[in-house]
């Protein structure tokens, strides 16, 4: 693969000197492992993410994108290289920082109002107040009338909607998403698609970081996306999607359709090479 665009690297910044907003992967690696039986999964990896965009990870199965997404999570330490955020190294997890997970990880003896409010729960904010939060996050995913329900009383996708509302209550700045419509219905899926869309990307408020294996899906939401070789991870080409929001009413124009060829035929090319 090409790469289309040079990813540039941040040094940290010298007092007085204007901080760069946004996240910067600075030269990250990660093993797991050591020795011969080391696992490389992320080799050099170095490019900008834009403060407000919605950022896919794409690539081959099990080449590292969970990984780079959960070390710029922070719960995973690269092996070498560093994540800043608007100039600052991360160093763990922080406030600033939410992960919507594949499996849903809802708490099964919670119903939908506690799960919603877990996360403030961690951070010790007041139960009325967290309460308040978590129902308002849930009317934004559109569970109202479900707050009382355990998650076993409700199908995957509202079960998702609620691990979205968990996210969303902590109003986080960036949103770290991991395959989170993987485990649903086409039609569902679709659904969530036009709802992130709207809740997130009308007003450029969370900086997004997608992990998807749909092309479709990438094209569809995306401000950018990183393609990436196979394990271990390299930065194989950067695509800027150029369309607006809301981009249902041109899924079959011949301008997305040709994105979505030229995506494919990277990820072909890295598989056949």
């Amino acid at each position: 693969m090409r790469q289309t665009q040079t990813p540039q690297s941040t040094t940290a910044t010298v007092p007085g000197e204007a901080r760069p907003e946004g996240i910067v992967i600075d030269g990250i690696s990660h093993s797991y492992g050591v020795g011969e039986a080391a696992v490389h999964t992320c080799d050099k990896i170095s490019f900008p993410i834009r403060r407000g965009d919605l950022t896919t990870f794409l690539g081959p199965s099990g080449c590292g994108k969970t990984t780079l997404l959960k070390i710029i999570a922070g719960l995973i330490t690269p092996s070498d290289g560093r994540v800043l955020i608007d100039g600052r190294e991360i160093t763990g997890p922080g406030p600033d920082r939410a992960l919507v997970f594949q499996n849903f990880a809802l708490l099964p003896w919670e119903n939908a109002l506690s799960n919603a409010a877990f996360g403030l729960e961690l951070r010790g904010v007041p139960k009325a107040e967290r309460l308040k939060v978590a129902r308002e996050a849930l009317a934004l995913v559109r569970l109202t009338g479900f707050e009382r329900a355990y998650p076993h009383e409700l199908s995957g996708g509202m079960q998702q909607r609620v691990g979205l509302a968990r996210a969303l209550a902590t109003n986080p700045q960036i949103l770290l998403m991991d395959e989170p419509f993987a485990s649903v219905d086409e039609l569902t899926r679709r659904t969530f698609q036009e709802d992130l869309e709207k809740l997130l990307l009308a007003e450029k408020k969370t900086t997004v970081l997608f992990v998807t294996h749909s092309i479709d899906e990438a094209v569809y939401l995306s401000d950018r996306i990183i393609v990436f070789t196979s394990r271990p991870a390299k930065v194989g080409e950067i695509i800027d999607v150029p369309f607006p929001h809301p981009r249902a009413p041109m899924r079959l124009s011949p301008e997305f359709l040709q994105i979505v060829d030229r995506l494919w035929g990277l990820l072909k090319e890295d598989k056949v090479r």
